[in-house]
């Protein structure tokens, strides 16, 4: 076994705190590259016919580089290109088991000018293998193009995800993200994103569970690069057990971005007494004329939402999942995906047992 310290924040805070990176013994062998043969890519567009593509798949020999920095020497390579006017939707289909238990590689999407695109990743097991996902995933969006990508971790309670996610947007481009960390025993995401051009917006949504002795550190770090461009991260999560997250927010106004806007918000819910939250907002300025906020909660369900819904007939179990399901519900209504509102359901199901 070998100690990797991973996920960096862009400024170090004091070592006291224990939020600067997080550190993981994992074995040499676990996270070399393998071969996998459980992906699928499922591209419709308006109009015409759905059909699954594999040829834009290659292993590339050469050193993997994501944000996250978890080293390989090989890694596979695929490249989706939405075409300009055009709209489409892309599902990306990543399916472990016992024989496809490691993947390692990254998935590019490139939205030409004036295209729209929704794109679903769902990473999904079949039989709650051992797995190691090592996945980056690159957005970029070229000048008034709109883009939705939902990123699914859902590959089993004893897995190993290191998702990274870099985005690249231009002049009036729209992204709208959605992540959810669902299951997993080693959760770590990275989420890099350069609002190049005036007028760029991300909207950064996120929900995540823990439970057991699972480990969460999320990393997001947005540079506002365009005049009047907007950033609005909201990250909701629940964990119980002996679970901990750590999540780190960085806003970094560059200068030049006269009348940017960015806002974050956090929040965690503790289920038992020995589960830990450590949050790290931060906001950097180089840029006078912006504005920014952030706010972070953390604590236990509130003790009077939970009487009076057990006043109304519901247990206690039902009660805490009413109210988890309520905090994650306008993230959920946004994903407009029936099957992975579900997929969120039961995994707070799951947590409160």
């Amino acid at each position: 076994m070998k100690e990797y310290i991973l996920n960096e924040t862009p400024i170090r805070t004091t070592n006291n705190y224990e939020i600067n990176d997080i550190k993981l013994e994992l074995g040499e062998k676990q996270i070399a590259f393998k071969e996998f043969n459980g992906l699928t890519i499922n591209k419709d567009e308006k109009g015409g016919s759905s059909k699954t593509l594999i040829s834009d798949i290659k292993v590339v020999d050469g050193e993997f580089n994501s944000k996250i920095n978890l080293p390989s020497d090989k890694y596979y390579s695929t490249i989706i290109d939405i075409k300009e006017y055009s709209k489409e939707n892309v599902e990306v289909s990543l399916l472990f088991d016992k024989d496809n238990n490691t993947y390692v590689g990254e998935l590019v999407f490139n939205v030409a000018e004036n295209a729209e695109s929704r794109i679903v990743i769902k990473c999904n097991s079949k039989d709650n293998a051992d797995s190691l996902i090592n996945l980056k995933v690159v957005a970029n969006l070229d000048k008034n193009s709109v883009a939705t990508v939902i990123v699914e971790n859902n590959i089993g309670d004893s897995t190993n995800t290191f998702i990274s996610i870099e985005n690249n947007l231009q002049e009036n481009a729209k992204l709208f993200t959605t992540t959810l960390d669902l299951s997993g025993k080693n959760k770590v995401s990275n989420i890099y994103t350069k609002l190049i051009g005036d007028n760029s917006e991300q909207v950064l949504r996120n929900i995540y569970l823990g439970k057991e002795n699972d480990v969460l550190d999320l990393n997001y770090h947005v540079e506002t690069i365009g005049k009047k461009s907007k950033i609005k991260i909201e990250s909701k999560g629940a964990i119980t057990d002996k679970a901990k997250k750590s999540f780190k927010g960085t806003i970094d106004f560059k200068k030049g971005s006269v009348k940017a806007d960015g806002r974050e918000q956090e929040d965690c819910v503790l289920l038992s007494k020995e589960s830990r939250s450590k949050s790290l907002p931060m906001l950097l300025c180089h840029e006078e004329d912006v504005f920014g906020e952030h706010g972070v909660s953390s604590g236990k369900i509130d003790s009077k939402k939970l009487f009076y819904l057990m006043t109304r007939g519901l247990d206690e179990k039902e009660a805490k999942k009413t109210i988890i399901r309520a905090n994650f519900n306008e993230i959920i209504n946004s994903i407009e995906d029936e099957e992975l509102q579900e997929k969120i359901n039961q995994a707070v199901d799951e947590i409160i047992k």
